[in-house]
């Protein structure tokens, strides 16, 4: 039976879940036996948005534009154009927009507006400033482009994706559309006002989730993309809706209902953990506030973070230049008071208006090696008039709260040539090279690990190490596998599996791939004496920083499947061990 056939046999208790999640669908009773095969794109985009929905429905595709070139001659550019209808001119919007070639709609709806001062009919504002309601979660999955899936076809999706959502406890969607080469995995809801976004984002990263094997499109999962209409193409292919089998079987859910389905956390329950974390957040201010007031060093912050950084610049500059910059002809002028004013400039940005940075560079100024307070204040200028922009709330940059700087612990220690010995010699605490970065957090890490009574990494990586060893020596011998392994050492699978990798890599074991070697000679079965050739181990055989010969005193022959079948263990797994007089303690 095919796939379009079975679905009408199927219940809608199967397809929906157990719960009662459907609302009026909004389907003129006309289309309820119409085959979802035959459904045209006006038809499909009235089952968005239908008659009497809120807002504006935007339509685009591909068009070739003539415009005029440089040299004034004719031309032809691809341009994406489109057009935004309202519920009750969508059929007809859309009707007139097919030209019989790629149709692409928005899931959601929009305030009708235009852009650039046109009208929306013509130049809809799809930005997501203008979003007014959502009316469908969806999922677009590129399972061609998936190993496990490329050889499927569309129709063996369905049940694919079908026995996904009963596994998952979600939902069954509402349509399936073959978009050409993927599929539109579609759950269709009622107008649900913008202020919903991070419900519905969540909804959107939980389907990403439920099908993450089968490609799903995570650019396209925006509240503003766009996905195919049925009945138009994509690159000659048709776009079509494969599932259910008759456009009266399309269910649109409860948004509330939706959530509850498919998320694992209820809105009441976000709420309880948000009231509880600013909470826990506002008794910690407390906490830090009263520390401060006894004394005690503030906890870093986005502000204490800036602060050092500027007392660190300080102790640098009273460290280069114990009297002040000192620049009395322009020979002198290396651009050093250049850099050091820049730099405290941008950190007194994040923290004072465009006034008090004057103030600040004109006390700083003589300091600084600048002749006059007005120079220096010229010099800082830029900062100055940005920060001003700021203030009026004309700045339209990135990072208001630096003005639009970006500059960091590193891009200071680049600028100033700032080395470890510097470092270690003044105590600065942020402006470090990274590699004392990675040695103080080294440090950091040991002495917590100390006050909890953790072992110091050093024993327990060698512990680890003589682990790996005894392990591989067991598994050689014996045959035991991983979970053999764990039983008779009493280990988890993931510390066998670091302590072999780690012992691997000091024991210059061959790995699972070995190296192409140069072909061996054949040997006549009669010369094989054993499956074990001893090796003796001499002294200069140690690998380089380990205590450990390059070879383990018994080393299986590499023999052809033909010879001596017999195996290796012993006749009872767990028996006695052929490698317990071993010294692996080395």
């Amino acid at each position: 039976m095919a796939p379009s056939e079975a679905s009408a046999n199927v219940s809608s208790k199967h397809l929906h879940g157990a719960r009662t999640l459907g609302v009026d669908a909004g389907i003129p009773a006309a289309l309820n036996d119409r085959p979802t095969r035959f459904l045209t794109p006006s038809q499909h985009a009235s089952l968005i948005l239908p008659p009497g929905g809120k807002g504006m429905l935007v339509a685009g595709r591909r068009d070739r534009q003539p415009v005029l070139s440089r040299t004034g001659e004719r031309e032809y550019r691809i341009a994406y154009v489109q057009v935004g209808a309202m519920a009750g001119d969508v059929a007809q919007a859309i009707t007139g927009f097919d030209v019989g070639g790629e149709i692409l709609v928005s899931m959601n709806t929009f305030r009708p507006a235009g852009v650039f001062g046109g009208h929306y009919s013509d130049q809809p504002n799809k930005r997501l400033s203008n979003l007014l309601q959502f009316r469908a979660n969806f999922a677009e999955l590129d399972f061609y482009k998936r190993g496990d899936w490329r050889r499927r076809t569309a129709q063996e999706m369905i049940w694919i994706v079908l026995d996904r959502c009963n596994a998952e406890g979600i939902p069954s969607p509402s349509y399936i559309v073959s978009s050409g080469r993927g599929l539109h995995v579609v759950w269709l809801t009622e107008g649900v006002p913008s202020v919903a976004l991070r419900a519905w984002k969540a909804v959107q990263k939980r389907l990403a989730e439920v099908f993450h094997d089968m490609g799903p499109d995570k650019v396209g999962s925006a509240p503003t993309s766009n996905l195919r209409l049925a009945g138009t193409s994509n690159r000659g292919v048709p776009v079509t809706m494969i599932w259910p089998s008759t456009v009266g079987q399309i269910q649109r859910f409860s948004f509330r209902g939706l959530c509850d389905e498919t998320l694992p956390y209820s809105p009441e329950q976000c709420r309880e953990y948000r009231e509880a974390a600013a909470a826990k957040k506002a008794a910690r201010k407390a906490s830090a506030a009263k520390r401060v007031a006894n004394g005690g060093s503030p906890a870093l912050g986005v502000e204490t973070y800036r602060a050092a950084m500027e007392a660190d610049l300080w102790k640098l500059l009273d460290h280069r230049y114990p009297a002040g910059v000192r620049i009395r002809t322009d020979a002198d002028d290396d651009g050093t008071h250049d850099r050091f004013l820049f730099a405290f400039a941008r950190l007194w940005a994040c923290r004072m208006d465009a006034d008090e940075i004057a103030a600040e560079v004109e006390r700083h100024a003589r300091r600084l090696g600048y002749r006059t307070p007005r120079q220096a204040v010229g010099d800082a200028g830029a900062v100055i008039r940005r920060r001003r922009m700021a203030d009026n709330g004309k700045s339209h940059r990135a990072r208001p709260e630096t003005c639009g700087y970006t500059f960091g612990p590193q891009r200071f220690v680049k600028d100033f040539d700032i080395s470890s010995e510097d470092a270690r010699a003044l105590d600065l605490r942020i402006l470090v090279p990274l590699a004392m970065k990675a040695e103080r957090v080294a440090e950091r890490q040991a002495k917590v690990r100390a006050s909890k009574g953790a072992k110091p990494r050093a024993d327990a990586a060698a512990e680890r190490l003589s682990l790996g060893r005894q392990a591989l020596a067991f598994r050689d011998a014996e045959g035991l596998s991983r979970p053999q392994l764990c039983l008779r050492m009493g280990v988890k699978p993931t510390l066998l599996d670091k302590a072999i990798r780690e012992a691997k890599a000091l024991s210059a074991i061959p790995d699972a791939k070995p190296v192409k070697a140069e072909p061996k000679r054949k040997i006549a079965h009669s010369r094989v004496p054993s499956r074990y050739i001893a090796i003796a181990v001499s002294d200069g055989d140690a690998l380089e920083g380990v205590q450990e010969p390059a070879y383990t005193p018994f080393v299986r022959a590499k023999a052809s499947p033909s010879e001596d079948r017999r195996p290796v263990a012993s006749e009872r797994i767990g028996g006695p061990s052929l490698v317990e007089d071993l010294d692996l303690t080395a």
